[in-house]
C-alpha cells in the first residue's frame, strides 16, 4: 500500500487496544475509490487472533429490514442460547429464523452487543463494515446503538462511508477521514510505466484517488502512456470511478445534467465564457443551482470549478455522442477564439474542410506559443477532418 502512514498507524491502534480488552469504533470517510475498503482490507490482514465478522451495504438491499444484521450475526447464532432469552427471540424474528415477537426497537441492537461480547469471551472481536451508506436503516441503528455501548470486552468495530452520503449526527462516533494522495505518493502508484509528462496529468485529473490513478492508464494506448500520443481532454475516468460518480450526476434534474456537461465540456473555468454557451444552448446559470447544491461544482470568484476533476470527466463521458456534439455546437457559437475551432471538430460528425482550416489555424498559433502539444492534437484532428482529394 502506497502510503497511509497515519490512517494505518490509527488503525493498529484500534487493534491493539482490542487485545487489550479496551473496545473501540471508527468511521473511515472519503469520496469514492480514495481507499476505505483497501485501509479495511489491510486492518483485516494485520487483525491476527481476531475473530472475524464483516457486513458490506449492497445498494439493492438497503430496503430489505436486518439484511446487513442477517451477513454479520450469521456465524455467531450458535451462541444464541447463551444471550438473554428475550434479546434471542428478537434477532431469531428479526432474521426471520423464528416468529416475530413483540419489544422496543432496542431489544435487537441490545442481542447484537450481547452476540458480539460472548464472542469476545473467546477472543478479541473485529467487526467490519464496508459501504455504510448502502446499509439498511435498522442494521444500522443496531449497529450504532452496539457501537456507543462498547467498552472492555476487546472489540473493534470498523467501518467505511462515503463522503456523500446522508448521515445522521453521532457525535460519539470517531471519523477519520481518508485524504487523497499527495504528489509523491500518487507518483508511485505510476512509477515505471507513464512518461513523467503524462503522470502529471493523470495526477491533476486524479487528483489523488488512488482507483483512477490505477484505473486511467489502463484505458489509454501504448503511445499515450509513453507520451508519444495526445491525450483527451478531459480523460476518462475508469469504469469503477464514474460508476460510483454517476450515480450523484443522475439524481439532478435533466437541464442541470444539460449544464452540467456544457461546463465539462468548456476548455475554462470562467463563469461569463460559460454562462454565453449556457445561453446558445438555451439554458443559464440557474440550471447549474441544483448541481451546486449537491456539491458537484462550486460557483466562486466569478469561476466554475467541479468539486473533483474526476466528476469533470464523468459527467462528460457519461453523455451520449449526440450530447456532448450539441454541447459543443454551443460552445462554437459563443466563442470566437482559437477554442472555437476545436469545439466546432467535437461536433463534426464527417470531414469538414472549413473545421479542417479552422484547426489547422489553431495549432499553427498554439506552436507559436510554444504549446507544441496542442498543436500537434490539432493538426492531427484537422488531417482526419480534411476530405480526400478528388481523383
Amino acid at each position: 500500500m502506497v502510503g497511509r502512514k497515519d490512517e494505518r498507524a490509527r488503525l493498529k491502534a484500534l487493534l491493539d487496544a482490542a487485545r487489550e480488552g479496551r473496545s473501540g469504533a471508527l468511521l473511515l470517510h472519503g469520496p469514492p475509490g480514495i481507499g476505505k475498503t483497501e485501509l479495511l482490507r489491510d486492518a483485516v490482514e494485520h487483525a491476527t487472533g481476531f475473530r472475524l465478522l464483516r457486513v458490506r451495504g449492497i445498494q439493492s438491499e438497503s430496503d430489505i429490514p436486518y439484511a446487513g444484521l442477517a451477513e454479520l450475526v450469521t456465524p455467531l447464532l450458535s451462541h444464541l442460547e447463551e444471550i438473554p432469552e428475550v434479546q434471542a427471540l428478537a434477532i431469531r424474528g428479526a432474521l426471520a429464523l423464528g416468529p416475530a415477537t413483540p419489544g422496543d426497537r432496542f431489544t435487537v441492537p441490545a442481542g447484537l452487543l450481547s452476540l458480539l461480547a460472548r464472542a469476545a469471551d473467546e477472543s478479541p472481536v473485529l467487526v467490519v463494515l464496508d459501504d455504510t451508506q448502502w446499509l439498511d436503516e435498522p442494521s444500522l441503528e443496531a449497529f450504532l446503538f452496539a457501537g456507543r455501548r462498547l467498552g472492555q470486552e476487546g472489540i473493534a468495530m470498523l467501518g467505511a462511508i462515503r463522503d456523500d452520503a446522508p448521515t445522521r449526527d453521532v457525535p460519539w462516533l470517531e471519523r477519520l477521514p481518508v485524504e487523497p494522495l499527495d504528489d509523491r505518493e500518487a507518483r508511485g502508484l505510476l512509477a515505471g510505466y507513464v512518461a513523467p509528462a503524462v503522470a502529471d496529468r493523470l495526477i491533476a485529473t486524479a487528483a489523488g484517488n488512488p482507483l483512477a490513478l490505477l484505473e486511467i492508464p489502463g484505458l489509454l494506448s501504448a503511445g499515450q502512456l509513453a507520451g508519444r500520443e495526445p491525450l483527451e481532454d478531459p480523460l476518462r475516468p475508469g469504469t469503477n470511478v464514474e460508476r460510483a460518480f454517476a450515480a450523484a450526476v443522475s439524481a439532478l434534474p435533466e437541464r442541470t445534467r444539460r449544464a452540467l456537461l456544457l461546463a465539462a465540456a468548456a476548455s475554462t473555468r470562467r463563469v461569463d465564457a460559460i454562462a454565453r454557451g449556457l445561453t446558445a444552448a438555451e439554458l443559464s446559470l440557474t440550471d447549474l443551482e441544483p448541481a451546486e447544491a449537491a456539491r458537484i461544482v462550486v460557483l466562486a470568484d466569478a469561476e466554475l470549478e467541479f468539486r473533483h476533476p474526476l466528476l469533470r470527466s464523468t459527467v462528460y463521458y457519461s453523455a451520449s455522442l449526440p450530447e456532448r456534439r450539441a454541447v459543443h455546437a454551443a460552445l462554437a457559437d459563443a466563442t470566437d477564439s482559437a477554442e472555437r475551432a476545436w469545439h466546432l471538430a467535437a461536433c463534426a460528425v464527417a470531414p469538414d474542410e472549413s473545421v479542417a482550416a479552422a484547426l489547422e489555424r489553431a495549432a499553427l498559433d498554439a506552436r507559436g506559443r510554444g504549446a507544441h502539444a496542442t498543436a500537434a492534437r490539432d493538426l492531427g484532428r484537422a488531417a482526419q477532418l480534411t476530405p480526400d482529394a478528388e481523383p
